[in-house]
């Protein structure tokens, strides 16, 4: 259980993030967790990492 100085100090940090949810196919998830532990990054790493690399490759 965290304690309140933790409890604080979680709170500021979310207050900082946005949270970003997408649906895909049934299988989908799994295929990229693989994707994601092959670079040996998170999910969440691998799918910002893939966004930006597209987003520079494409000029955007």
């Amino acid at each position: 259980m965290p304690t309140e100085s933790e409890k604080k100090a979680i709170k500021k940090y979310l207050d900082g993030q946005e949270q970003i949810r997408f649906w895909a196919k049934k299988g989908l998830k799994d295929y990229y967790k693989g994707l994601a532990k092959s670079a040996n990054m998170s999910l969440a790493e691998f799918i910002k990492t893939a966004i930006d690399e597209y987003a520079q490759n494409h000029d955007l």
